[in-house]
């Protein structure tokens, strides 16, 4: 009898309370061209029918690998997932989501040839309501690691530089350096995970192909209410220290100081949203931890809302 083959490819996918999504999800993986996956599926704790609905398609197809544990979060699961994942390279995708059926031959086919640390490729941004998607796709295949981050400065807050799903990791390399997700974490765990392994790896490639399907407006999904506001604060000044570092890592935070500090006004704007009443309290609070314990002056801070007005009575108020 032929020994199995490793397989080359370990795809993670955390599972919460995704009864609606997670067979749409398993589905598109299992029909991939490049065939020799694994996929390591930890159910977060779920407490509606998601085990159930993976147990069956593990029954049928032996490369999806069930894990359980009870309810700690995202990053803690893939944490998991990673222990467990014995593929050459390693993906993730989220449970609400889907992908192409070349998202893992591209990914493959581009990293063996370019012996690349990491591959991005594009996605679609998809609106079930409205069902709409829009395609998210800034670079051609022959692009550059300097073209990434000089995109990532102009617009660091776009989904395409923060998240997991459209990139293609080696395991050595997240073994060999204990890359893993800080767990407890509530917000773009994911964005620091990704600077740390650029910091060590950044041979980058690229996939001009959209292969990933990002539900946005999931129902019911995690939002962005008022509730533990001061550890989610506490979460977003966390993330720009990760930006703000990757950038001191590559010896250019002085030369572009204020494209960076932009990214943290973007999060406290973005965040600003989210505050339908503002006490004076918890806007002070905001900039304190977000902006002045992150280097920014009382003069940048009226700067950057100066130039965001003028932006406003030009352009509107539209976001």
């Amino acid at each position: 009898m032929e020994e199995k083959r490793d397989n080359p490819v370990s795809v993670i996918v955390p599972v919460y309370n995704a009864e609606k999504y997670i067979g749409r999800c398993l589905d598109s993986l299992l029909q991939q061209t490049f065939t020799n996956i694994e996929i390591v599926v930890i159910n977060d704790g779920s407490v509606d029918s998601s085990r159930a609905i993976i147990e069956k398609y593990a029954a049928k197809d032996e490369r999806i690998h069930l894990l359980c544990q009870e309810n700690k979060g995202v990053s803690a699961a893939r944490n998991k997932g990673i222990e467990n994942a014995s593929g050459k390279y390693i993906m993730f995708a989220d449970s609400d989501d889907y992908v192409a059926d070349t998202y893992v031959a591209d990914f493959v086919n581009t990293m063996e040839s370019t012996k690349a640390d990491i591959a991005v490729c594009g996605y679609y941004e998809c609106y079930e309501k409205k069902s709409r998607q829009i395609e998210k796709s800034y670079f051609k295949d022959n692009s550059s690691f300097e073209d990434y981050m000089h995109a990532m400065l102009k617009n660091p807050i776009d989904n395409y530089f923060s998240v997991l799903w459209n990139k293609c990791f080696l395991r050595e390399n997240i073994i060999n350096n204990n890359l893993l997700f800080e767990e407890g974490r509530s917000f773009a765990e994911d964005y620091a995970f990704l600077i740390n392994y650029i910091k060590a790896y950044n041979k980058m490639t690229f996939v001009e192909n959209c292969n990933y399907y990002y539900l946005f407006d999931r129902e019911g999904s995690l939002g962005k209410g008022n509730d533990n506001r001061n550890r989610r604060v506490e979460d977003i000044s966390f993330v720009y220290k990760k930006y703000k570092e990757f950038w001191e890592h590559f010896d250019l935070y002085n030369k572009k100081k204020k494209k960076i500090q932009f990214y943290a006004m973007k999060l406290y704007f973005e965040e600003m949203k989210f505050y339908k009443v503002a006490k004076q309290e918890e806007i002070v609070f905001l900039e304190k931890r977000l902006l002045l314990d992150n280097g920014l002056t009382p003069f940048d801070i009226a700067f950057f809302k100066f130039l965001r007005e003028i932006k406003h009575i030009i352009f509107g108020k539209g976001d």
